[in-house]
C-alpha cells in the first residue's frame, strides 16, 4: 500500500516540476514578446509584466512543496549533526510535526485570505486576485500532504532497517 502512496506523490512531484517548467517557459515568452515589442514597433503589451510576477509567484510556492518532498529546504544542520541514529530520527519527525501543523496554519489563514480578496481584480489582466492568491492553500496542501508521506516514510524506513 505505502509503495502505491510513494509512487503517486512521486508522479504528483514531477507533475508539480513540470508545471513549473510551463510556467517558467511562458514566463520567458511573454517577456520575450514584450521586449520585442517594445523595442521593435515602439509599443508593448501591459499585462506581460504582470502574468510575469503571478508566474513566479505561483512558481516558488509550488516549489515550496516539491522541497519538502524532497526534502531540499534550507535548514540549520547543526541539531542533526548533534544527534545520531534514534535521536536524530526523533528529531526529524518533531521537525516535520513542527511544519505539519505550520502547512495546516497556512492553509486556513490561505482560504481565509481568498475569501477576503476574492472581489478585486488585478490591474492589467483583470483577473480575480483570488486566483493569483488561490496558489497558497493549494501548494501547501501539496506540502501537506508531503510532510504527512515523509514522516510516515522516516517510521517505515526505521522498520525495514530494523528487519534487516
Amino acid at each position: 500500500m505505502l509503495k502505491y502512496i510513494y509512487k503517486a506523490c512521486d508522479v504528483l512531484a514531477r507533475t508539480l516540476e513540470i508545471i513549473m517548467i510551463v510556467f517558467i517557459s511562458i514566463m520567458s515568452v511573454s517577456m520575450l514578446v514584450q521586449i520585442v515589442a517594445r523595442y521593435v514597433f515602439d509599443s508593448g503589451f501591459v499585462w506581460t509584466e504582470e502574468l510575469s510576477r503571478f508566474l513566479v509567484i505561483w512558481m516558488v510556492f509550488i516549489g515550496t512543496a516539491v522541497g519538502i518532498y524532497r526534502n531540499e529546504h534550507i535548514k540549520v544542520t547543526v541539531l542533526d549533526e548533534l544527534f545520531k541514529g534514534k535521536a536524530n530520527m526523533v528529531l526529524g519527525v518533531i521537525q516535520l510535526i513542527i511544519v505539519t501543523v505550520y502547512f495546516v496554519l497556512i492553509i486556513k489563514f490561505g482560504l481565509s485570505s481568498i475569501k477576503v480578496i476574492s472581489g478585486q481584480t488585478s490591474p492589467n489582466m483583470g483577473i480575480s486576485m483570488a486566483v493569483v492568491y488561490s496558489i497558497i492553500p493549494v501548494s501547501y496542501m501539496f506540502a501537506l500532504i508531503f510532510s504527512v508521506v515523509n514522516i510516515v516514510r522516516i517510521f517505515h524506513d526505521r522498520i525495514i532497517i530494523q528487519r534487516s
